[in-house]
């Protein structure tokens, strides 16, 4: 697994020009594509769809009562 170093504090420079972190480094895990789960990923694609569709049946049906009050 890739990490990568972090500060969660100030980086400050020595005298020789070496960064120092005042709370001490950490090593945290770098995001990878293949740690999600496909379940998971299609049901949050799915919900993202369904919060839409009350808008897209809203626009839906606004157009037909607009096309029903012009003929």
């Amino acid at each position: 697994m890739a990490t990568t170093l972090s500060c969660g504090g100030n980086i400050t420079l020595n005298n020789q020009g070496s960064p120092l972190c005042d709370t001490g480094w950490i090593l945290e895990p770098v995001f990878d594509i293949s740690q999600l789960d496909p379940v998971t990923v299609a049901a949050y694609v799915g919900g993202g769809f369904f919060l839409l569709l009350p808008l897209w049946v809203a626009v839906i049906g606004g157009r037909a009562l607009i096309n029903s009050i012009k003929v």
